[in-house]
């Protein structure tokens, strides 16, 4: 059985999830750990997000759609909570497919989806070089050969796509039941979550993940946002999620643990830097003494780094010059300010 990411890539009836009442969770395959797309059957047939942009991915998902009886004519759309490479690359090659079916996605993404190529080429081809501007002293590792065959392999973008604009508040009828799009940005700056009143649930995107977060400030993350979302799914009458990676959860625990875990994150630089002015390499350093190869030290030193723009943004740390060298330093008067 072949392997792509870590999932099998075996494509029947039997790889799709039975979430009950018309809902199902498939996981696409891609180089890093694949990514899930949501079926939605109700008078209509919609997805959620259409996973990685090479051909593999979206092989698998066409022959797991047709498994289920799902062909061009009878899936009414794609809506994206956001538009990372490994959500709505496969939709691009989708639409070329299976060009009648209508793409739903953030307002914002109108214009990114249009020039989807050069976005990606901006926004997330850039990241090794980005990085090694921020951590010179790992600009060897970051721009190593095997760091850059793993970035062009993942970033892709295979073509443009026209998408349908939502706004925050608005209604998608998929028959018995509806979706509510809500404005989630943290992760991603265009985020949405998709709201299912009548299931008491949640489709979050990269929003949740488990019990991890990912806010990479490259690729649009932005952690004061990320703590508003937060707070905005708390007021929200759920009780489920279904996250774009990994198995679906009770919303309540995971956002206090997604809380306690940004919080916690910059808790911690706050303690390292009480120690003197430090480089974004040395916080790094101490926070993950080891650092993974490509696309964890990626997603590390995004993550670090995103901290970091936060803290300072705050008021909590400041940045200082020192021979061309940027160093963090706390600031002593910083009165705590709060979250986001």
């Amino acid at each position: 059985m072949a392997r792509l990411g870590g999932v099998e890539t075996t494509a029947a009836r039997d790889v799709w999830h039975d979430l009950g009442g018309g809902w199902w969770r498939l996981t696409v395959p891609d180089p890093y750990r694949g990514a899930n797309v949501y079926l939605l059957v109700d008078h209509g047939i919609y997805l959620v997000d259409a996973g990685h942009g090479s051909p593999e991915a979206l092989a698998f998902l066409v022959r797991a759609l047709q498994a289920r009886g799902i062909s061009p004519g009878s899936l009414a759309g794609v809506i994206y909570t956001h538009p990372h490479v490994d959500h709505m690359g496969g939709g691009v090659l989708l639409a070329e497919q299976w060009p009648q079916v209508k793409h739903l996605a953030h307002r914002e993404t109108v214009e990114i989806a249009r020039d989807y190529p050069g976005w990606v080429e901006r926004t997330h081809r850039c990241v090794p070089d980005a990085l090694a501007g921020h951590y010179p002293e790992l600009a060897g590792e970051l721009t190593s050969p095997a760091t850059r065959v793993w970035a062009e392999s993942y970033y892709l973008a295979p073509g443009s796509l026209e998408v349908v604009p939502l706004a925050d508040g608005q209604e998608i009828s998929l028959g018995r039941t509806r979706l509510v799009v809500l404005y989630t940005p943290g992760h991603q700056e265009k985020h949405i979550t998709l709201y299912c009143p009548q299931r008491r649930a949640v489709i979050t995107g990269d929003l949740l993940i488990g019990a991890s977060t990912s806010i990479q400030l490259f690729t649009g993350g932005n952690v004061g946002q990320y703590y508003r979302s937060l707070d905005r799914m708390r007021r929200v009458k759920a009780d489920m999620f279904y996250p774009g990676h990994g198995h679906p959860r009770p919303l309540g625990p995971a956002l206090d643990l997604a809380e306690k875990t940004v919080h916690g994150q910059e808790e911690q630089i706050r303690q390292i830097l009480s120690a003197g002015p430090l480089t974004a390499a040395q916080v790094a350093g101490k926070m993950f003494p080891r650092l993974p190869p490509a696309p964890g030290i990626l997603l590390t030193l995004g993550l670090v780094l995103s901290h970091l723009t936060h803290l300072v943004e705050e008021g909590a740390v400041k940045v200082e010059e020192r021979e061309g060298i940027r160093y963090y330093c706390l600031q002593p008067h910083w009165d705590g300010g709060g979250a986001g």
